[in-house]
């Protein structure tokens, strides 16, 4: 339940920012995600947060373009490195999977990945164009 509010208030704060509805809105709101999922030992839960921060976007503005970004933590261990590259892969594809089911159509979504060695876990980045 706390991933799931921490999501959501992620998600609000960025919408409230990026579409000019929050008057000291800066140049920089454009590179603040939509919503970030961290994923650690236990489970979390973003399926209803992501549901409706793409809901609420496509919205506000129905041509926009979403950046999902794969962070995946980079350790010492090259066998924990390549599972956490496996686990960020499978991690994005339920993400994408759901965010098209929510009315993204492929051509709306951008996929990458970046190596983090400050990162903890792995985490997935929405950004909106």
């Amino acid at each position: 339940m706390r991933g799931y509010i921490v999501c959501l208030v992620l998600a609000l704060l960025f919408f409230f920012g990026a579409f000019g509805i929050n008057s000291s809105a800066n140049a920089d709101s454009a590179k603040k995600p939509l919503m970030i999922i961290r994923f650690g030992d236990n489970p979390v839960d973003y399926e209803q947060s992501l549901d409706k921060a793409i809901k609420i976007t496509l919205a506000k503005k129905p041509s926009v373009v979403f950046d999902v970004v794969a962070v995946i933590p980079e350790t010492k261990d090259k066998s924990i490195n390549q599972q956490n590259e496996k686990d960020a892969k499978f991690l994005s594809e339920n993400i994408i999977a759901q965010m098209k089911q929510a009315g993204v159509s492929a051509d709306k979504l951008h996929i990458s990945q970046k190596i983090n060695s400050l990162s903890k876990a792995n985490e997935i980045q929405i950004f909106v164009q």
